[in-house]
């Protein structure tokens, strides 16, 4: 059967093989020792055509054995093949944040685990780090671990433990200085005087 990324993405005890578009293909074999098998597709876009007609092929009817999650880095393209695969299957788009979504992103997701942030600690991990969330839960995960008992993050913790990650360009600054975006101006002059 063919199940939305999200789901998939839950199932952790299942194993797993991932494929790339050059060695694309759905395996005939069944699920050792597990419920079921979950092949991932990534890179689709870079599928050839011949490859994404087998993949519609294979989603009119699938390995009840195997659970088939299909990944497209790119814009879709339009073809029977491709129209054929989003019939028989469900589709979910994970769009990047905002720049202004990553300070509220932060703050739910501490208070997820139980911990709270102020807003400019808030605010300097996301200066600090960039908009990558992988790279901010890192981050995040460092600060928890110097916690103490302590359960909310300040910037002084920030200050100690995130370095800045991030690389600002002159359209960066440009973008905010048209903000009025005092703070982040001086933030990206400071960082890119200090990078030569």
């Amino acid at each position: 059967a063919v199940l939305g990324v999200g789901k998939i993405l839950r199932a952790n005890p299942l194993p797993r093989l991932v494929l790339r578009p050059d060695d694309f293909e759905i395996p005939a074999c069944r699920a050792m020792m597990a419920e079921a098998r979950v092949v991932v597709g990534k890179e689709l876009q870079k599928l050839p055509l011949s490859g994404l007609e087998f993949v519609g092929k294979y989603v009119e009817k699938p390995a009840q054995s195997t659970k088939l999650v299909l990944l497209n880095d790119g814009p879709v393209r339009k073809n029977k093949a491709i129209k054929k695969i989003q019939t028989k299957t469900c589709s979910v788009e994970f769009k990047p944040l905002y720049e202004r979504q990553i300070s509220r992103w932060i703050q739910d997701h501490l208070r997820e685990r139980a911990y709270q942030i102020s807003e400019d600690a808030a605010l300097l991990i996301h200066a600090r780090v960039g908009t990558n969330l992988r790279v901010i839960v890192n981050e995040l995960d460092k600060i928890l671990l110097n916690l103490d008992e302590r359960k909310k993050i300040e910037v002084e913790d920030v200050r100690k433990i995130v370095g800045s990650a991030r690389s600002f360009s002159i359209f960066d600054l440009n973008d905010a200085v048209g903000e009025k975006d005092l703070h982040k101006s001086l933030l990206i002059v400071n960082q890119m005087l200090g990078s030569g």
